[in-house]
């Protein structure tokens, strides 16, 4: 979220706000996870995109700003304003 290459253990609610391979990378276990890290190591141009994408993604949808809109339309919705 602030710009470097996310390597991350493999979690259903990641998938719900990143996509997996285009703006985080996630690794299902030890061997998977050295896989991921020797080819991002020898791609530095797939990983830089990559951590620019996650970057994106955040300031797009992620900032607490977001978060504060979405908790006062729930607010909002649930006393029936607005």
């Amino acid at each position: 979220g602030f710009g470097g290459f996310l390597l991350h253990p493999w979690c259903a609610g990641l998938q719900d706000y990143y996509v997996d391979g285009a703006e985080v990378v996630c690794y299902r276990d030890r061997a998977d996870l050295h896989a991921k890290i020797d080819y991002y190591l020898a791609h530095p141009e797939k990983r830089a995109a990559i951590a620019r994408d996650g970057l994106d993604r955040t300031l797009r949808c992620h900032l607490y700003r977001h978060r504060v809109e979405l908790m006062l339309g729930i607010v909002k919705s649930r006393l029936g304003v607005g």
